[in-house]
């Protein structure tokens, strides 16, 4: 997985249960460190290679072995982790191709910026905005006296986010 260029709107299914399991691993974390482990706990271990991601991560789980398999590939976060896991490939999980911000956000691990991450580069014509440092510094650049980001408020986020797709279209 690329993380320098993640945006793929023609990715398989496949692909796109690695890029929305990517998006929770990287997230706080570096994400070329992060990735390369990804694979590593998918393709590491033969039990495991046939699987698509999220058959992978469902067979670990049922054969008790997916913390053991994170540990192994030193992962770290590793309750967060499962738990997004979990959620991700149980009865219920979010669908890659089609499950909006809000049921994202549900998914331990997934907050609004993983979750506008994940949508702005999976799927064609969002208009979300991922708001990061880099995001930041152009608001400020701006004239904006903006709080650290991403804001932890839901209003904040989307009065931000409002913000900076406003000045996205103004160019």
């Amino acid at each position: 997985m690329d993380m320098d260029r993640p945006t793929d709107f023609a990715r398989s299914p496949a692909a796109l249960e690695e890029f929305m399991l990517a998006c929770v691993c990287v997230a706080g974390k570096n994400a070329h460190v992060q990735a390369a482990r990804l694979d590593r706990l998918l393709r590491g271990d033969p039990r495991y290679v046939d699987h698509t991601p999220f058959d992978a991560v469902r067979s670990m789980l049922a054969d008790r072995a997916l913390r053991e398999n994170l540990v192994r590939v030193g992962m770290g976060k590793y309750a967060l982790l499962m738990a997004s896991f979990r959620a991700l490939v149980g009865p219920g999980g979010p669908d890659p191709r089609t499950a909006p911000i809000h049921a994202l956000v549900r998914v331990p691990g997934f907050q609004r910026k993983t979750a506008s991450f994940f949508v702005l580069h999976s799927r064609p014509a969002q208009a979300v905005a991922v708001l990061d440092t880099h995001v930041h510094k152009m608001l400020t650049a701006e004239g904006f006296r903006p709080p650290p980001f991403p804001p932890a408020s839901p209003v904040a986020y989307s009065l931000w986010e409002s913000t900076v797709l406003a000045l996205a279209r103004r160019d």
